[in-house]
């Protein structure tokens, strides 16, 4: 049988992928390239915020780190292009209600809004006029993160647009990224208990 890199079978001509897609491809690879040298959870913060919406299409985005053991905010939100309002007004008043992070929690998959109501049901959903009516967001888009095999956070993209629907295609892409995530968030998580271990044995050292 061929190895990988080898010439293709013979009836099966080989297609060079188009320019564009080449190119795509290659800002995804740079993109999760850059998110697993992420140094910190500010570092990963950063580069996310800067490279995840160019790189997507989407207009607004972000995600929320959760106690892995509570399922409780753990405090770390990365957001672009919403208000500090809007933060404020979720974390508060609409997290508990939102339909689209349940489903996402308790299946473990992508959850896309239009997926589970109607434009009509979904501005009369709680969550919706609790939080979302303030960018008058009408597609949303939440992909779990996880590390260590438990569910650490949740990735969010969103449109206001009424005709901006997201795709099969960029769900995929957003739910392969939002692994590249949780993994590391999962090495910053290592990363930080080791540095305390050393720490604490270099006290101890110290006291003897």
């Amino acid at each position: 049988a061929p190895r990988y890199g080898s010439l293709p079978m013979p009836g099966r001509p080989l297609t060079p992928l188009p320019g564009s897609a080449l190119a795509g491809g290659v800002e995804v690879v740079r993109f999760a390239q850059s998110v697993s040298r992420a140094s910190s959870l500010e570092h990963l913060e950063r580069i996310f915020v800067a490279g995840f919406g160019p790189l997507m299409g989407v207009p607004m985005y972000g995600y929320d780190l959760v106690d892995p053991a509570t399922g409780r905010p753990a405090g770390c939100i990365a957001a672009a292009n919403v208000s500090d309002t809007f933060v404020a007004c979720y974390e508060r008043d609409a997290r508990d209600v939102d339909v689209v992070l349940a489903k996402a929690h308790e299946t473990g998959r992508a959850t896309y809004n239009r997926a589970l109501m109607t434009a009509a049901e979904w501005e009369e959903s709680e969550v919706y006029r609790r939080a979302y009516r303030l960018h008058t967001i009408r597609h949303v888009v939440s992909v779990p993160m996880r590390s260590g095999g438990e569910i650490s956070g949740a990735l969010h993209f969103a449109a206001s647009d009424p005709e901006h629907d997201f795709g099969p295609d960029e769900i995929r892409m957003a739910d392969a990224l939002a692994g590249v995530l949780g993994l590391a968030i999962e090495s910053i998580d290592s990363r930080r208990e080791m540095e305390r271990e050393r720490d604490e044995a270099l006290a101890a050292l110290a006291l003897t």
